[in-house]
């Protein structure tokens, strides 16, 4: 259900908030507009509701809008939640349909049920809206059943396409201040453009796809692809991986790695990450879900021939920070059978150090075939 931001100043209704979360713990996603007053103006209610999906405004050059409000600042949960396309007054506005109220100085519309231009968080967030329905078709497709008796299912949404946002990485348009910061893994979201502009492929991706070999293939253009995404099986052969990406000397490209599961306001929970700054940096990070465990505390793991165990799944992101190019990414399998005794200090010591080496012997394979 997408809720837009009316034509007023935003206001603080603890009636609506509580409302607006009561929808999404009976199962349906609310994707709510942050308000179109500026960046100086605190959002208001449904969107400051902990379990709504709040929705800011991006430009065509994916600037953060001059209009699109902020998230309030000492709120337990964060807010906004991602960005979006929604027009401005500096580039392009967003075709819409229209309400069918009269044309400005006329008593009549002039053309029933015809559009127009328009920009406002509203239009970013039914950018959004259509997103998430993308998203829930490609998680039944996958299996996934709907729950309409508790949130499990619209978190799961937010989450995803929280998790797959990329960062603007650029100013405020217009020069208008309170702009954006970069802030990685180590600061994820702000209370501007909450975790970045929404890349609903990636997010698709991220369901369908099991972890492999892949790439971030990017122009570095405004529309070109930010983000791609894959998950890692909950039964597995083996616990975990060593992840290697390949960064070309255009580019700064990171890895972030989340829990398969959000937190309790359906934002996305991040484990891991490999953001080291700079052009060309390559990337490297150990991947071991944490094994699924019994009531007695015991590694749930096939008596099969298969020898596998059941892992908590993660969602794995390349994300491009700036430049163009692609990043590769590159894996190598970590066997380490639970149901044998446990590796002491410094056997995983020697382990880690393995993997190190096989990560450099990977990447000087790769830049010893793109030479010759």
């Amino acid at each position: 259900m997408g809720v837009t931001d009316g034509s007023g100043m935003p206001v603080e209704d603890l009636g609506v908030r509580a409302s607006a979360n009561s929808m999404v713990e009976n199962g349906i996603l609310l994707v709510a507009a942050a308000g179109s007053n500026g960046g100086g103006v605190q959002m208001g209610d449904p969107a400051s509701a902990a379990f709504a999906l709040s929705v800011v405004a991006s430009n065509d050059v994916n600037e953060l809008t001059e209009y699109s409000n902020r998230g309030f600042k000492f709120l337990v949960v964060g807010k906004p939640d991602v960005t979006a396309p929604g027009g401005s007054l500096y580039h392009s506005d967003i075709l819409s349909a229209e309400t069918n109220a009269p044309d400005f100085a006329l008593s009549r519309d002039t053309f029933m049920d015809d559009y127009r231009n328009s920009r406002g968080t509203s239009m970013a967030s039914a950018f959004v809206a259509g997103s998430a329905a993308l998203v829930i078709e490609a998680l039944e497709s996958e299996g996934h059943v709907w729950s309409y008796t508790s949130g499990r299912s619209p978190k799961l949404v937010k989450m995803l396409l929280s998790a797959s946002a990329t960062e603007t990485n650029r100013s405020r348009e217009g020069g208008s201040g309170f702009d954006p910061t970069l802030g990685r893994a180590t600061i994820p979201r702000d209370t501007l453009e909450g975790f970045g502009i929404i890349n609903p492929d990636a997010a698709i991706e991220a369901v369908k796809r099991e972890l492999n070999i892949g790439e971030l293939d990017s122009g570095g253009g405004v529309h070109d692809r930010r983000a791609t995404g894959w998950h890692t099986p909950d039964f597995i052969g083996f616990k975990g991986w060593y992840l290697i990406l390949d960064v070309p000397p255009t580019a700064d490209c990171d890895i972030y790695v989340y829990r398969a599961s959000p937190d309790q306001a359906g934002s996305p929970v991040l484990v891991s990450a490999s953001d080291n700054p700079g052009l060309g940096v390559d990337e490297r990070l150990l991947l071991i879900p944490p094994l699924r465990l019994s009531a007695q505390g015991e590694a749930l793991c096939s008596t099969g021939i298969d020898g596998g165990c059941f892992v908590d799944s993660r969602y794995v992101f390349v994300k491009l920070i700036e430049g163009f190019g692609s990043c590769g990414l590159d894996l190598n399998s970590l066997v380490i059978d639970p149901r044998m005794p446990t590796l002491s200090f410094w056997g995983m010591i020697t382990l880690v150090i393995l993997l190190l080496m096989a990560g450099l012997l990977t990447v000087h394979r790769r830049h010893s075939s793109m030479t010759t």
